[in-house]
Parts: structure tokens; C-alpha cells; sequence
């Protein structure tokens, strides 16, 4: 029987990772023991290589597969997205902020975002798609001009925005920040947090940081991983997360 992403579930998990491991020439490089994340809730993963993060990011999106356990993307076993078309539809459902991925430097703001929509061969750039782009600039702070400049010409407080509405443009069921403040000053941190905490309210929300006060901002539930022995602890911040908010404006 076919996998259909779209079934409706109650109280779903999003995420389910129980005795997970990864090995490379015979040997473990990654495990995590069990970690969970429910439909509404925030979990960050703090402290984590990002080398390792990256693994287990790709894990969790079902685009690896793991060498022993299982990791339940939305209820459904990744193993048994076999095919492209069987795992394209959950992975539609993830929204991914990483701001290593490439942007068109050499044209208009605007087109890094109608890029995005180009991935979706489904709908025609018509008039509506144009809409949903001006729609989406608006949601994440981008004004009209700043669409109309260069990329290439774009400060980091336009990049970051750039980013996220990449991330939201599908209406994802679950964001996911790696490492977001990471090539981020101070104050153009804080303005991505606040705008994730308005943007993100209502949205399932997993964050890799190695700022545990960024961490405790953002999320209800903060852990972090021994990628060796896969041990998943509860981590409380060090200091709370408004002094880090001091520093950033500080900074």
C-alpha cells in the first residue's frame, strides 16, 4: 500500500528517532538513543557538531536512511519512502532554513524567492504565484524596495529574511532552523529570533544552535546529543535567555 503524506493523524509525531545509528567503514559516527517532537511543540538540539548536526539532519528529512533503528518522519517509517515520489510529499512538508544554500547574487531580491516557487513545476508562475511571493516578502519584513535590490548588494538583515521565506514558502508543518545566527551579528540575531517566535508561533519547530540562550528563547525543550553514545539530556541554560539578549545588543 502506497504512503500517503497527507492522511490525517491526531496527536502526531512529527518526528520519532529510537535507537538510531549511523556507521561509516563499519564503524558508529552517529546515534541517537530516542528523541521525539509532537505536532505544536519546539525542541532544540544544542552543542552538536555541526558535521554530525548535518548527518542527523539528513537522516531526520529521510534522505538517508538509517543503518540501524528507525526514524518516523510524520508517522511513517523512512524506510519505507523507497521511491522519490514516496518521499518527495514528506519532505514538501518540511521547511528548512540553512543559510548556506546558494542565492541568485546577481539579481533583484524578488528572484531568490520566485526561485523557490520555480521548484514547484505544479503551478505556473501566473500572476497568483506573483501574489503569494509579494505575500510571503511581507510576512518576513522585506519591503518593496528591498526586493528590487541586487542580492549581491543585500545586507545580512535582507539575507536572513531571504532565508526564512524560503523556509515558510510551502506553509511547512515543520520548520527547521540549522544553525541560524551562526554568520550573524548580535543585533541581526535578535531580529531573526523575534521574527522566528512571530512567524513561527503556531508552526512545529526544531532548532540546531550551539547558543543555548538562543535556545531556551525559542524553544520549549532544549537537549543536546552525544553523537558517540547517543545519549539525549535535558539541558537548562546557563544564564537566562534575556541577559544573552543584553549581550547581543552589546555587541
Amino acid at each position: 500500500m502506497p504512503v500517503d503524506a497527507s492522511r490525517p493523524k491526531t496527536d502526531e509525531y512529527v518526528l520519532e528517532v529510537r535507537d538510531f545509528e549511523r556507521t561509516v567503514y563499519g564503524r558508529p559516527a552517529l546515534r541517537v538513543s530516542a528523541l521525539t517532537l509532537r505536532r505544536g511543540e519546539s525542541l532544540a538540539i544544542v552543542g552538536m557538531p555541526e558535521a554530525e548536526a548535518e548527518l542527523l539532519l539528513h537522516h531526520l528529512t529521510g534522505r538517508f536512511l538509517p543503518d540501524a533503528g528507525e526514524i518516523r518522519l510524520f508517522g511513517t517509517p523512512t524506510t519505507e519512502l523507497r521511491t522519490e515520489a514516496e518521499w518527495f510529499p514528506y519532505v514538501q512538508r518540511i521547511g528548512l532554513y540553512d543559510d548556506r544554500w546558494p542565492l541568485l547574487e546577481d539579481w533583484p531580491v524578488e528572484a531568490s524567492l520566485m526561485a523557490t516557487f520555480a521548484m514547484d513545476w505544479s503551478t505556473p508562475m501566473d500572476e497568483r504565484r506573483y501574489a503569494e511571493i509579494r505575500t510571503l516578502a511581507r510576512r518576513v519584513g522585506l519591503r518593496p524596495a528591498d526586493l528590487e535590490r541586487p542580492m549581491g548588494e543585500a545586507g545580512p538583515d535582507i539575507r536572513f529574511r531571504v532565508h526564512l521565506a524560503r523556509a515558510l514558502a510551502f506553509s511547512p508543518d515543520l520548520l527547521i532552523l540549522f544553525y541560524p545566527t551562526e554568520r550573524l551579528d548580535g543585533a541581526t540575531a535578535f531580529e531573526l529570533g523575534r521574527l522566528v517566535r512571530r512567524v513561527g508561533r503556531d508552526l512545529t519547530l526544531l532548532l540546531f544552535t550551539r547558543d543555548e540562550a538562543l535556545a531556551a528563547w525559542l524553544c520549549r525543550r532544549v537537549v543536546s546529543i552525544d553523537p558517540a553514545t547517543g545519549a539525549v539530556r535535558e539541558v537548562r541554560t546557563q544564564f537566562p535567555w534575556w541577559e544573552r539578549l543584553r549581550q547581543w545588543f552589546r555587541a
